[in-house]
């Protein structure tokens, strides 16, 4: 839960600093958990985020972090892009690691 704190000192110095364009890598882990439940599941998207049931922990900071983000470029004009970029959806559809499987399917586009 600590990154969040990361997240937002990077969105401070971001807009202190002058920065252009501020991209956000989220997870899927932000993603309602019942929407989740096989690798069958369909392909996910934005609004699958609500009503917010996200993995404890780390998918809450993940889902905080996205609305820090949504919330600077409202109120500070910080141009924000934030993504659900995972090592799932980077290995992609078939993405093993030897033995290890993604814990989590591919969030859509």
């Amino acid at each position: 839960m600590l990154s969040v704190l990361i997240n937002t000192q990077m969105l401070q110095a971001a807009l202190k600093y002058g920065v252009a364009r501020y991209f956000y890598s989220s997870s899927a882990c932000v993603y309602n958990g019942d929407k989740q439940t096989s690798f069958e599941a369909p392909l996910l998207k934005e609004a699958d985020a609500y009503p917010a049931l996200a993995e404890d922990g780390y998918g809450w900071e993940k889902l905080f972090s996205e609305r820090m983000c949504r919330h600077f470029r409202e109120d500070f004009g910080l141009y924000t892009r934030v993504r659900a970029s995972t090592m799932s959806t980077a290995r992609g559809e078939h993405g093993s690691v030897g033995e290890r499987k993604p814990r989590l399917p591919s969030a859509g586009k």
